[in-house]
């Protein structure tokens, strides 16, 4: 999924600007949907509250974004780098491998 949000953000300096930044953003927060669901798995409570308003923020600002509401995304757009940079500095920095360890990954029977 990386790779493919790589691909994507590259691309935003072609014409094909917004359908790609479109693709790159909903790459980027599937995968932040993601580490919150592993995240929940774990008892790292600090990080579950960050991932809750880091989502909560995001969908905010995109609900101002919808409604037209001008005066508060650059400001929005701001709080939710600052969060998500928390966010993903502090689960590089301050968790263990030991702290996901006893989450079991399911595999498909054939």
């Amino acid at each position: 999924m990386r790779v493919a949000n790589i691909l994507f953000t590259f691309l935003i300096v072609t014409p094909l600007h917004d359908l790609m930044l479109n693709i790159s953003i909903t790459l980027f927060w599937t995968c932040i949907v993601v580490v919150t669901v592993f995240i929940f798995k774990t008892k790292l409570h600090l990080f579950k509250f960050l991932c809750v308003i880091c989502l909560l923020i995001f969908y905010y600002s995109i609900y101002s974004w919808a409604t037209n509401d001008w005066d508060v995304l650059p400001t929005m757009q701001k709080v939710n780098f600052i969060n998500l940079t928390s966010l993903i500095l502090g689960l590089e920095y301050f968790t263990k491998q030991k702290d996901f360890a006893h989450i079991k990954v399911r595999s498909h029977k054939k």
